[in-house]
């Protein structure tokens, strides 16, 4: 692993908190932010609404909250602030990443087989486009 590597702040939005517990723990393992201090999670819809979001690189969102629905979050993150918002789901249903493209987000990948080894190229897919 490269200690150069820099690490974007990233917020994570998941109600599983083991789901959320392994996208933080991949992206740290791969960006080296063992304080975790550029990777943020938290596990509700308002909780991500509280956060100051004009400070984060791009947001990583569950599509299914407790708290609310993950297209409602989208638009409220959007209302706020310009930034590159990734739907990572477990729900395989092409109408869904559908709606969340519609909806405003950047991208979307399935919580399937090794999907935490492609979200790093993802989270700098996104900010490099997001920033063209």
């Amino acid at each position: 692993m490269d200690s150069l590597r820099y690490c974007p702040k990233i917020l994570v939005v998941d109600d599983d908190p083991d789901q959320r517990e392994l996208i933080c723990e991949s992206l740290r393992m791969h960006y080296g932010d063992g304080q975790g201090r550029r990777i943020v999670a938290v596990g509700s819809g308002r909780e991500c609404l509280e956060q100051d979001l004009g400070s984060f690189d791009i947001v990583l969102q569950d599509y299914h909250l407790r708290d609310m629905s993950g297209l409602t979050l989208i638009q409220e993150i959007l209302s706020r602030v310009d930034i590159p918002i990734i739907l990572v789901t477990g729900e395989n249903v092409s109408s869904t990443a559908a709606q969340a493209i519609k909806y405003g987000a950047q991208d979307y990948i399935l919580k399937l087989g090794d999907f935490l080894f492609a979200l790093p190229v993802m989270v700098e897919k996104n900010i490099s486009q997001h920033r063209v």
